[in-house]
């Protein structure tokens, strides 16, 4: 086994390092040893927090660990047995995950709100599964594809208003690591290994009709994860499973698709692909030949980079990637040898948005705009600054008038600025030195 190839600090069960390649990852220990079963999966919440959704020891039910300003947390979702398990997050922030139970084949989704964790069986449904998958569509309706094992059968199912709706994608006579995403028109996108083929499926958002693809042909084995980027072009990561397989990135263009072998090291099973806001291509995924925890990201002129996250023992197994914006990205995968579930975030945690107040709003002519950016807290413990833009509109368009970045939580525009009939605005964004967060405006006419 190679050395760890992030330098790491241990205190309170929390490591820190530096990855010279891809800057500070903090590691994170969410079990005890023998506390975790394997098979995991991680989202972030508007505040970039993780939710890492996992199968308990021994089957002992579905978990729920995730960070907010308190700290760490960490609850039971469902005390029945879990089989495989797949989660999102919806734009209210509540965590979705489905999941089997082995028990009797049921398929079962839970999500959880202010009261706590909801779970419901899915009508008319059950199933061996032998992988499951799950996205929400813009009215954060839950879609998931799952392929039965003793079919093979890669089906579709999905929330409506009026209940549960379900469809056979396709009967191959195999098939194996089925993956869907959802892009910005509705559409679903499924990815899978059928027979020795790399398939990708996909149809709009109210048709019935799905159209296919082999997108990489004569394949051996492995498994296949999928993300869209902002043209809604599918990006694949795919595993070749064994010693000798590969990890490929197959990529959908105006044309047809193209694919790169990234690494051929020995890969094992469920790699995890995410695409930025910028396009750019990430992939978590298990070395199999040195058990470790690798990472992978497409640079522009450079190529590929890959890195090894963590190689302490047996570790990296089946790993959940979530990618947000600035790169921020999450990785939960398994340690084999304490049976322990680990949680990688990259990049410091970002401040909270603040609330941005005018005063006076409306203003007077003549009078002076103070703007205050009030409850932005670092989690880390990090210094603030806060960046403040002032722009007057012209028409359709808005001319920037000042322009200030300051540790002070106030800026004031000039009263000598103001006149009547003006309609100002000030964009208000906080960094701790590493991200900003998303911007705030506040608009205000002059009376």
């Amino acid at each position: 086994m190679r050395a760890l190839a992030v330098s790491v600090l241990v205190a309170a069960g929390l490591a820190v390092g530096a990855c010279p390649a891809w800057g500070q990852w903090k590691m994170r220990v969410l079990t005890g040893n023998r506390g975790a079963d394997g098979d995991s999966a991680v989202v972030a919440d508007s505040e970039l927090y993780a939710h890492v959704l996992f199968n308990g020891a021994s089957g002992n039910g579905l978990f729920h660990a995730w960070q907010d300003w308190a700290g760490w947390h960490q609850e039971q979702a469902d005390p029945g047995v879990v089989g495989l398990c797949a989660a999102a997050i919806d734009r209210v922030d509540r965590p979705h995950a489905v999941y089997g139970d082995p028990r009797d084949n049921s398929l079962r989704h839970g999500w959880r709100d202010g009261a706590g964790w909801h779970v419901e069986t899915i009508p008319g449904i059950t199933a061996e599964l032998a992988s499951i998958s799950l996205a929400l569509d813009g009215s954060d309706a839950p879609h998931l594809a799952y392929i039965e094992r003793s079919t093979w059968r890669v089906v579709h199912v999905w929330q409506e208003p009026m209940g549960w709706q379900a469809e056979v994608v396709e009967r191959p006579e195999y098939a194996q690591g089925c993956a869907i995403a959802i892009d910005s028109h509705s559409r679903v996108h499924l990815a899978y290994l059928r027979v020795t083929d790399v398939c990708h499926a996909w149809r709009e958002e109210r048709e019935r009709v799905w159209h296919f693809d082999t997108v990489l042909a004569h394949m051996n084995g492995g498994d296949a994860s999928i993300g869209v980027d902002g043209y809604d072009r599918a990006r694949i990561a795919y595993g070749a499973s064994g010693a000798t397989g590969a990890l490929y990135c197959i990529t959908q263009t105006p044309t047809g698709w193209g694919s790169r072998a990234v690494d051929r090291r020995g890969i094992g099973p469920h790699p995890s692909v995410a695409v930025d806001r910028g396009g750019r291509v990430c992939i978590a995924y298990h070395d199999q030949n040195a058990d470790d925890l690798r990472y992978a990201t497409w640079d522009t002129g450079a190529g590929w980079r890959v890195t090894t996250l963590d190689a302490e023992g047996q570790t990296g197994r089946l790993p959940s990637l979530y990618v947000g914006p600035k790169s921020y990205s999450h990785i939960s995968y398994f340690d084999f040898t304490n049976r322990r579930l680990k949680l990688l975030t990259n990049v410091d945690h970002w401040p909270s948005r603040p609330a941005v107040t005018l005063n006076p709003d409306p203003p007077a002519a003549g009078v002076a705009i103070r703007v205050t950016a009030a409850g932005s807290v670092d989690p880390d413990g990090d210094a603030l600054q806060y960046e403040y833009v002032w722009a007057v509109q012209a028409g359709a368009t808005w001319t920037e008038s000042r322009r200030l970045q300051t540790a002070a939580t106030t800026d004031t525009l000039p009263a000598r600025t103001t006149r009547r009939g003006q309609v100002w605005r000030c964009t208000v964004r906080v960094t701790d030195g590493a991200v900003y967060t998303d911007p705030l405006q506040c608009t205000t006419t002059v009376q």
